[in-house]
């Protein structure tokens, strides 16, 4: 059900929706979203076949700097898992 359905069905605000969602999140309660695509795990898997950036923009209807972003994001989250499985020397004890 979309965030519109529910206001119009409960006679509610946007607002008193998005808080409920989030509580149930916080809860740990499944929350479905229709508005998530899968866009960024495409252009993800696009830019692993060696696709440029421009190509990937046009076949996913997204902007240049979409793909860009989407990029530098996965290679930051590859690093920062990197450095968190890289023991610390003066952390060691011996």
């Amino acid at each position: 059900m979309t965030i519109a359905a529910i206001m119009a069905e409960l006679k509610v605000s946007q607002v008193d929706v998005e808080r409920q969602r989030a509580e149930l999140r916080r809860l740990g309660v499944e929350v479905p979203d229709s508005r998530k695509k899968d866009t960024r795990a495409k252009v993800l898997a696009a830019l692993a076949k060696g696709l440029l950036p421009a190509v990937i923009s046009k076949k996913y209807g997204v902007c240049r700097e979409t793909v860009y972003r989407y990029r530098r994001e996965a290679k930051e989250s590859v690093t920062i898992s990197r450095n968190m499985l890289t023991p610390r020397r003066d952390l060691v004890v011996s």
